[in-house]
């Protein structure tokens, strides 16, 4: 079974439509949709934002038998070679920025983890195959929304791609357990773009909190045009990975000429 977990829902709701639903269920508080894409057994999950994110990812793989385990979801980008709507696909996550501070468990892990190898190329081919603009790169993880002048700062000192806020703490459970992990963005964002910061519009799940953008907009009337771009951007970011996930997915259990299928065969 592999296990796709993203922050919010306007991430989670495609992947969920995708997805051949059989059952739902709630795992430590966490509402999880369970069934199939193609032949793949499959779990979407709504992990809200940050740290959660990692909570989430311990519960699942705790209850279920999990094969892989993917982070994906909206990042932005931190260097030109990544441009909006592109679907990354991450050779490593790091912690950076406030993160670093004591985020890795007292020294537990290390400040970067690796990506399965075996994973990246099945999603690398993936992208070619269906003709998908994708790039791969390198994540940031860090704790906070990260503005113009951070995101230039993140990019000259991390030699990282892009910036989010969970794949790191997704990750570090998926080592703890040693199951395969993959990181795959897309960018809702350019490096040099400034995102609006609207108090209260996510949710700590994760959920999209219409109400709060009204009051906002009257404080800040000149932000309506950046608001209307960014939810544009997002959801053409987001249905860019929602289509290269429903190619990637099956493709991990179907059998490829000699080599098997990806899943199931991680010690052969």
């Amino acid at each position: 079974m592999i296990a796709i977990l993203a922050a919010l829902e306007p991430e989670a709701a495609p992947l969920r439509r995708g997805l051949v639903i059989t059952q739902f269920s709630t795992v430590s508080g966490f509402r999880i949709a369970i069934g199939t894409y193609g032949k793949a057994q499959a779990i979407v999950c709504r992990t809200g934002m940050g740290r959660r994110a990692g909570d989430a990812a311990a519960a699942i793989l705790g209850r279920y038998k999990i094969d892989a385990l993917l982070a994906v979801g909206l990042a932005g980008a931190l260097s030109s070679e990544c441009r909006k709507g592109d679907v990354v696909i991450c050779e490593s996550v790091r912690l950076a920025g406030n993160s670093e501070e004591g985020g890795s468990a007292g020294g537990r892990k290390p400040p970067v983890i690796a990506c399965d190898r075996r994973l990246f190329e099945a999603a690398r081919q993936t992208a070619v195959a269906a003709g998908r603009n994708s790039c791969t790169g390198r994540s940031a993880t860090v704790s906070d929304l990260a503005v113009v002048e951070q995101k230039s700062f993140l990019g000259q000192t991390t030699g990282c791609n892009i910036v989010e806020m969970e794949s790191y703490w997704i990750a570090q459970e998926a080592v703890d357990r040693r199951i395969p992990f993959l990181a795959v963005r897309s960018i809702a964002d350019a490096a040099g773009e400034a995102v609006p910061d609207v108090p209260g519009l996510i949710g700590p799940g994760g959920d999209l909190r219409v109400r709060y953008l009204l009051p906002y907009l009257i404080r800040q009337p000149r932000q309506l045009e950046a608001i209307w771009k960014m939810g544009r951007d997002a959801r053409a970011a987001v249905g860019n990975l929602s289509r290269f996930l429903q190619a990637f997915v099956p493709a991990l259990v179907e059998e490829s000429g000699d080599r098997g299928p990806i899943v199931g065969n991680w010690r052969s």
